[in-house]
């Protein structure tokens, strides 16, 4: 899964969000996004079956907390426009991370992954009126939480690992820059979209994302996968999002007169 906040903030930089190949990356981007909690929930339904809690009752679970979530949508979107009336910074900061956390600590007490609900709350403010208001104010949460969360996983990266495991961590590497690319210019180009901007759209999106990072972080602390599996995807993941940087700059850049 590639870097959406990476992605974003470069092309946003580059004037390349509204370019064909931008918005074909973006498209991808979102469904990236959305797949990423499908596959959170497979990995709770894989542990909790692990503990002996089976698929159903996962499932069940998450279904139960989404359907909470989407029935507090209409007071919770009331909530936030009334926040957003009183024109109070503060406020805005405490109802977002009031939800953010109240929704990740009601996935923990049921045994789902908390990024799970917390990505689901943050939908439902993004629908309201008041998400630009709430948006404006949480920036500086979202920037110092984006920081902590990379420094938690590049602290977890086995460097001691890359003497014996290279070959492997090679091999990712080719296929998140260049498989990820291949893929997406050949559907892109089989459902009729020119090979140009296919090109570019490869180029922006064939990198590791941190969802890519928070999955196989969560399926090796839950022990889904070993270190000698994890070890090379993590190191492959971390050292392709500074390569996709340059590869998104510079795709952005070669469009910005064509497209």
């Amino acid at each position: 899964m590639s870097s959406t906040a990476m992605c974003l903030k470069v092309l946003a930089g580059a004037n390349a969000l509204g370019s064909p190949a931008g918005r074909m990356a973006i498209w991808v981007l979102l469904f990236q996004d959305l797949a990423a909690v499908g596959l959170l929930l497979m990995h709770d339904s894989a542990t909790g079956t692990a503990e002996g809690r089976g698929v159903a009752t996962m499932i069940g679970g998450a279904a139960a907390l989404v359907a909470l979530l989407f029935i507090a949508r209409g007071p919770l979107q009331a909530l936030a426009r009334w926040t957003a009336t009183q024109r109070d910074p503060e406020l805005a900061q405490l109802l977002a991370l009031a939800i953010a956390f109240g929704s990740a600590i009601a996935a923990t007490s049921v045994g789902l992954s908390p990024a799970l609900a917390a990505f689901a709350a943050g939908m439902i403010i993004g629908e309201g009126d008041a998400r630009h208001v709430v948006e404006k104010e949480i920036r500086p949460f979202r920037d110092l939480f984006v920081g902590v969360f990379f420094i938690g996983i590049g602290v977890q990266l086995p460097l001691g690992l890359i003497p014996d495991v290279w070959p492997a961590v090679l091999i990712w590497l080719a296929i998140l820059i260049i498989g990820k690319a291949l893929i997406v210019i050949l559907l892109g180009m089989l459902f009729g979209e020119e090979a140009q901007v296919m090109r570019r759209a490869g180029m922006i999106l064939g990198h590791g994302g941190e969802f890519g990072l928070m999955l196989v972080s969560v399926s090796l602390s839950s022990g889904l996968i070993s270190d000698m599996v994890a070890g090379p995807i993590l190191l492959a993941i971390g050292i392709s999002m500074p390569i996709g940087s340059i590869l998104v700059r510079r795709a952005a850049r070669s469009g910005a007169g064509v497209d």
